[in-house]
C-alpha cells in the first residue's frame, strides 16, 4: 500500500523543500540530471582545494591525462558549500585517447567508471603494445566473419583488448599511486597477449554456437510461440554488439554452454512441448521476482554495493537454472534448482 512507503523530501541548498514524493524513481528521473550538474559545478569550483581523506595526500586536480601524472588518488574528497560539507568520490573517466579525473556523488558509479578509466590509462600507456595486440589477436578473422552482422568488429576487438588489460593488470588491488600503477604494468604486460588469446578463444566459441543456434531457432517458432519468444529474449541477452564489454570474464567462459543448452531445448521441444512449458513456468517463478527487485533497486536510497552485486550475480544463476531445467546433460558447476534459487531470492529481499 502507498501509505507504507516512506516520503522523500527534496530540498535545495537553502533548506527549502522543492518536492515531497513517495516515488524516489520519479524524483531521480526528474531532478537527477539537475543534481548531477549542480554537484559537478561544485566539484569544478572546489577541485583544486578539496581536502582528501588522506592527511599527506596532495589536492587532486581535474584534467586530461595520458600517464599517471596526478599524484595519489584518494577514495574520497570533502568539499564545502556554505555551511554544508559534501563527500565526493574521485574516478578516472575513459575518454578513448586519454582519461579525465572527475568527482562523482555516487560511490558505486565512481567505482564502476574508475575501473574502466584505469583500463583505458593502461591502454594509452601501452599504446604500441595495444596496437600489436589488436593486429595479432588469435582467431580475429573468424571472429570478425561471425560477428559482422551483430556490430562493429573493430569495436569488438577493442573490447577483447580492454578485457585482457583488466585481467592482466587488475587481478589484485587497484593502484592508487604512480608506483603501484607502474608495478602492475610491469607484472601484467608480459602476459597480456596470452590472456587476450584466451578471451578470443571463448568469444569465438560463443559466436560459433550462436551462428548454429540462430538457424535452429526459426524452427522453434512453429512448435511453440511462447518458448520461441523466451529463447529469443535469452539469446538477445547473451549475444549482442556489446556482449564482451558487458559480460564479466568469469561468465563469458560459460556462454557456449548456455547457447548449447538452448539448442538442446529446441530438440526436446519437438517431442515434449508440455514439459518445456512447465520448465519455463518454473524458471519464470524465480526470474520474475528478481526482475522486479532489479527495477525496485534502481530507486532505493542507500542500496549498498554488495546487494547490487548479488542482484547482478543472480542473473547468471538464472542462466545456470535454465541449463538444469532444459539441458540437464550439460551439467552445472554447482547443484541448481528452483528451490535453491528461491532461498537466494529470499536472502536478497
Amino acid at each position: 500500500p502507498a501509505h507504507c512507503h516512506m516520503n522523500f523530501r527534496l530540498i535545495d541548498e537553502h533548506g527549502r523543500q522543492l518536492e515531497l514524493e513517495r516515488n524516489l524513481n520519479r524524483l531521480r528521473s526528474e531532478y537527477g540530471g539537475m543534481a548531477r550538474e549542480a554537484f559537478q559545478s561544485l566539484a569544478d569550483a572546489n577541485i583544486k582545494t578539496v581536502q582528501t581523506d588522506q592527511a599527506e595526500a596532495s589536492p587532486i586536480q581535474k584534467g586530461s591525462y595520458q600517464a599517471w601524472d596526478f599524484g595519489e588518488l584518494p577514495q574520497t574528497v570533502t568539499m564545502t558549500r556554505g555551511n554544508q560539507t559534501i563527500q565526493g568520490y574521485p574516478a578516472l573517466v575513459d575518454h578513448k585517447t586519454a582519461v579525465e579525473l572527475e568527482v562523482f556523488d555516487d560511490p558505486a558509479e565512481a567505482k564502476r567508471v574508475h575501473r574502466q578509466g584505469l583500463c583505458r590509462l593502461y591502454s594509452v600507456v601501452l599504446k604500441e603494445h595495444t596496437k600489436a595486440l589488436h593486429k595479432q589477436l588469435p582467431h580475429a578473422r573468424e571472429i570478425g566473419l561471425l560477428f559482422i552482422q551483430l556490430g562493429s568488429v573493430e569495436e569488438l576487438i577493442e573490447h577483447i583488448g580492454m578485457m585482457a588489460i583488466e585481467r592482466a593488470m587488475l587481478q589484485n588491488q587497484e593502484p592508487t599511486n604512480k608506483m603501484q600503477f607502474e608495478e602492475s604494468l610491469k607484472q601484467g604486460k608480459p602476459r597480456l597477449m596470452l590472456i587476450a588469446g584466451e578471451i578470443a578463444k571463448h568469444v569465438l566459441a560463443s559466436l560459433q554456437e550462436y551462428a548454429e543456434l540462430h538457424k535452429k531457432l526459426i524452427a522453434a517458432k512453429a512448435l511453440s510461440s511462447s518458448a520461441y519468444d523466451d529463447m529469443r529474449s535469452q539469446l538477445q541477452g547473451l549475444i549482442h554488439a556489446q556482449f564482451v564489454k558487458q559480460v564479466p570474464y568469469e561468465h563469458l567462459v560459460h556462454l557456449p554452454r548456455y547457447l548449447k543448452a538452448i539448442a538442446l531445448r529446441i530438440d526436446k521441444l519437438r517431442s515434449n512441448a508440455s514439459r518445456d512449458a512447465q520448465n519455463q513456468r518454473d524458471w519464470e517463478s524465480v526470474a520474475r521476482p528478481w526482475q522486479r527487485m532489479v527495477q525496485e533497486s534502481k530507486g532505493m536510497l542507500g542500496m549498498n554495493d554488495e546487494h547490487n552485486t548479488r542482484l547482478r550475480e543472480f542473473r547468471w544463476q538464472l542462466e545456470e537454472l535454465r541449463v538444469a531445467l532444459f539441458a540437464q546433460e550439460l551439467k552445472t558447476p554447482m547443484p541448481m534448482s528452483v528451490k535453491r534459487l528461491e532461498k537466494v531470492l529470499a536472502s536478497l529481499r
